[in-house]
């Protein structure tokens, strides 16, 4: 859900932290998909 861009509902996080969970999460999904590619997967 984070990692796609989709803010979970209101009662399980405030607003702003759900954007800074968005962030680390898809810019740690890019990381990932980097080192696959990196090694050929």
């Amino acid at each position: 859900m984070l990692s796609e861009g989709i803010a979970p509902p209101p009662e399980f996080s405030r607003p702003e932290v759900a954007e800074i969970l968005m962030a680390h999460y898809q810019t740690d999904q890019d990381k990932q998909e980097a080192r696959r590619a990196a090694v050929g997967e």
